[in-house]
């Protein structure tokens, strides 16, 4: 869960800003509005992430599984099941994001550097900062979806649900950013 924003990060920063310098979407749009090329890049890269994702724990656990048969078949599945899950709520809000930022650049390489600092600057600036500061200001991780993901993996079922629900409200939340900025914006 450490890593899954910066690797989600890259493997979603070019939903839209490559077509827009190229001006391809200009061709798309006499067949379909903004909000359909928005949701449909953004629902066809949450589509292809949660397919790889899936085909790597299903060979993770099928491997520690059968290599090292510490435990019952059956509670390997049910754990990757859940820690799936998990990987793939965490993965909506910063898939959204990308796609709020892609559709604000032309830049495919200005989408990846703001999606990466994007992902990445607060977590690191709460991190390097003094011990006292930054147990008081704990808190703040609450406002990005880092600060929740913890609890999507939490033995509370209420704490799961709560967590679960954030990152939809994230996701919602940047999904809404992003098609509010991808209507006006010139193609």
């Amino acid at each position: 869960l450490i890593c899954f924003p910066y690797v989600t990060s890259i493997a979603a920063f070019n939903q839209t800003s490559g077509d827009i310098r190229n001006r391809g979407l200009r061709y798309l749009l006499l067949r379909t509005e903004r909000p359909n090329i928005f949701l449909g890049r953004f629902l066809g890269t949450t589509y292809f992430i949660t397919i790889s994702m899936a085909v790597v724990v299903v060979l993770l656990s099928l491997y520690i599984g059968l290599k090292f048969g510490i435990y019952p078949m059956g509670d390997m599945m049910g754990w990757s099941a859940q820690g799936f899950l998990a990987f793939l709520l965490l993965t909506l809000p910063y898939v959204a994001m990308c796609a709020w930022i892609s559709g604000l650049f032309d830049s495919s390489f200005g989408s990846l550097a703001l999606c990466l600092l994007m992902a990445g600057f607060p977590l690191a600036l709460f991190k390097t900062a003094d011990a006292a500061i930054a147990a008081a200001l704990e808190w703040l991780t609450r406002l990005l979806p880092w600060g929740w993901k913890a609890d999507l993996l939490s033995g509370d079922l209420q704490t799961r649900l709560i967590g679960c629900g954030m990152m939809l409200v994230f996701t919602g939340l940047f999904l809404f950013l992003g098609l509010t900025s991808f209507r006006k914006r010139d193609l």
